[in-house]
């Protein structure tokens, strides 16, 4: 029993992290997207696409695998992942959004709204 566990246990767990990270993404850009004024329409059309997009990915990734093993396919797609994420905090809201300045928050002098604001 310890053995299958052994075995198993990252696997699940890291499947786990997966997608409770999508599912905070799916969140995120909902939130995001109805604070931008778009329709709600437009909304669930771009969630259902996500979630189109991860079966049509779970439906051909085993094409990928076979290709260059498990390890290096989970690794390039957790990288092309992590850039897609990072590059929706990096995105700059349209001009007609107002934030406080208490919105404009900083990691390191680096605003999270965009290079818009790296070069003041």
């Amino acid at each position: 029993m310890e053995k299958v566990l052994g075995t198993f246990l990252p696997l699940y767990t890291t499947t786990l992290l997966m997608l409770l990270g999508s599912g905070l993404l799916t969140t995120y850009v909902s939130l995001r997207l109805a604070h931008e004024n778009v329709s709600g329409g437009l909304i669930g059309a771009i969630t259902a696409a996500h979630y189109f997009g991860l079966v049509l990915g779970g439906k051909v990734g085993h094409n990928l695998i076979a290709r260059v093993g498990h390890i290096r396919a989970y690794v390039s797609c957790a990288g092309i992942i992590t850039a897609s994420v990072l590059g929706h905090g990096l995105t700059r809201l349209p001009a007609d959004v107002d934030l406080p300045a208490s919105d404009h928050r900083a990691v390191h002098d680096v605003p999270v709204y965009g290079a818009g604001k790296l070069a003041e």
